[in-house]
Order: structure tokens, then C-alpha cells, then sequence
């Protein structure tokens, strides 16, 4: 399916309100093939057990992006971290939930608990650009990253697994 993706970032420090009504949770796992282009390989476990994989595409940018995502099978996806040389413990670990605010989902990725690389993050999309910008964003949010590329997470792969620096 091919998307175009925008959306802005901030680094969440003070947590999720408590009033805000969670809709949905579950751990994602992914690997990057490369960084340029953007090629990537990701599992979501459910807290059922259900596991979903996918092969996804990025193109450059900061809050409008091209996104093309490919559902693959688990067979798939170990075959493609066998190519790409990546090892189960090397995949980023996100601890995803996302919640509702007023009108729109803020999504809540906590990422590598319990490495001295964790850190949390929040993201909204938007239908526009127009809206996107035109979004005050709550305090509590923290600061915005929306605009720097250390916060992508390929340069987090990059900067964290040393993996992937080329096209491959």
C-alpha cells in the first residue's frame, strides 16, 4: 500500500496523561536493510499473540514522507534479516500504544527499554499539511523533533547498531 505519511514528532519526557483513553498496544521489532533508500523490515506482536510483518519503504524527508508498505509472511521476514545480516537482538524494540486526543491518535513508541538508548517518543498524523502545521500541540508533548533527522530511526539504527550505512 502506498501512503503519504504526515506526521509530526515530539520526544515525550513527562509521560501520556492519565485521562487520555488508550485505544491500542503491541511491540514492534524492525530491522533496516538499508538506509538510503529507506528499506526496512518490521513485526507487530499483539498482546493476543497475533504477529503481523512487513516490508516497508520510506522516502526522504521531514513531515511529508512517501511510505510504501508490503505485508510479507514471517518466513519472509526471516529471510530478508538473513540477507540483510541482521540478528534478532539487533531489531529495535518498541513498545507502541496509541491513544486518543480530542479529534486526533497520538501514537507513543518507547524505544530500546531498558538501554542507555532508551527514549520515548510521540507522533500525530495529519490529513495535511495545512493541519499539521496549524496544530498547537499540547505542552506535555515536550519538545518537537519533527524537523531533526537524529530523531529518524534510521539514523537511530544507524547510530545505535552501526548497521547499514550503504546501500545494499
Amino acid at each position: 500500500m502506498i501512503n503519504i505519511e504526515i506526521e509530526r514528532k515530539w520526544l515525550l519526557e513527562q509521560g501520556v496523561p492519565e485521562d487520555l483513553t488508550l485505544m491500542d498496544k503491541y511491540d514492534i521489532y524492525q530491522g533496516y536493510i538499508s538506509t538510503k533508500p529507506e528499506v526496512r523490515i518490521r513485526k507487530n506482536v499483539y498482546k493476543d499473540g497475533l504477529k503481523t510483518y512487513m516490508l516497508e519503504f520510506k522516502s526522504d524527508g521531514k513531515l511529508k514522507r512517501t511510505e510504501v508498505q508490503i505485508p510479507i509472511r514471517e518466513q519472509e521476514f526471516k529471510q530478508l534479516m538473513e540477507v540483510a545480516n541482521i540478528k534478532e537482538k539487533e531489531l529495535i524494540h518498541k513498545k507502541h500504544r496509541a491513544y486518543k486526543y480530542n479529534d486526533k491518535v497520538i501514537e507513543v513508541s518507547s524505544v530500546d527499554e531498558g538501554t542507555e538508548n532508551h527514549f520515548i517518543y510521540a507522533e500525530i498524523e495529519f490529513p495535511t499539511a495545512t493541519a499539521a502545521i496549524g496544530f498547537k500541540a499540547p505542552d506535555w508533548l515536550g519538545k518537537e523533533v519533527t524537523n531533526e533527522l537524529n530523531y529518524k530511526m534510521k539514523n537511530y539504527w544507524v547510530r545505535t547498531r552501526g548497521k547499514n550505512k550503504e546501500i545494499l
